[in-house]
């Protein structure tokens, strides 16, 4: 059974959209991942370095890690298929 849908702090630097190498547009809104059409609930979070990087777990079970230190640029990173994309930033979160 997938755990519960939580709703992340909108105020975490990573939260906005990105355009990021290689991919379509990509939003962190509080109640989802929206990774070009497909949303995706979050079920939870760990701060890995305070406030640069954290890794989110989908609901889904997905894993992404995004370094980000509230500039216009974050690094997305997932350890299952080894993709790694640096995001500029266009629009807040």
């Amino acid at each position: 059974m997938p755990p519960e849908p939580v709703e992340l702090e909108a105020g975490l630097p990573f939260m906005g959209s990105w355009d990021c190498d290689g991919m379509a547009r990509m939003t962190f809104r509080p109640d989802g991942y929206d990774q070009g059409g497909v949303v995706l609930t979050y079920a939870q979070l760990e701060e890995i370095v305070p406030g640069r990087m954290w890794g989110i777990v989908m609901t889904d079970g997905y894993v992404v890690t995004v370094e980000a230190d509230g500039s216009d640029w974050l690094t997305w990173h997932s350890p299952q298929s080894g993709d790694t994309f640096r995001c500029r930033r266009i629009e807040e979160g």
